[in-house]
């Protein structure tokens, strides 16, 4: 998600589908919603956004760490060590969800590129879970 997708669901506010939590001092209370948005209809908890609407940039940055360990490079891992139906299983999903374009092709190539799981050729420890 990008800062131009949060600013998008935070301008439209809670509801039963979106739940603001100011910080992740609230984790608790965040998970026992993304519980309840799980045994329902689905739905999103941001944290970093306060109940007016406003959100905190630097949260957002360092939710986007680019050091994070799903971000790193995955030694030795090739799109061999991938399963093939696990993938095409996250891009349908993917394209249900509006992540990617129902255009994306069959390629686990280009699939993993899309979905930010390669980055310059290179799978990441993200991919490593498919």
């Amino acid at each position: 998600m990008n800062e131009k997708e949060i600013r998008q669901l935070v301008a439209k506010g809670e509801g039963p589908c979106l739940e603001f939590k100011r910080t992740t001092g609230e984790l608790k209370e965040g998970l026992r919603t993304i519980c309840a948005f799980l045994n329902s209809h689905g739905g999103a908890v941001l944290f970093g956004v306060n109940r007016k609407g406003r959100y905190e940039k630097l949260l957002l940055e360092r939710g986007h760490a680019k050091r994070r360990w799903e971000n790193l490079p995955a030694e030795g891992l090739t799109l061999k060590d991938l399963d093939r139906r696990e993938i095409l299983r996250t891009r349908e999903l993917a394209i249900q969800q509006n992540r990617i374009s129902p255009d994306t092709s069959r390629d686990i190539g280009e699939i993993l590129d899309r979905l930010g799981l390669r980055m310059g050729g290179v799978l990441t420890q993200a991919a490593l879970i498919l």
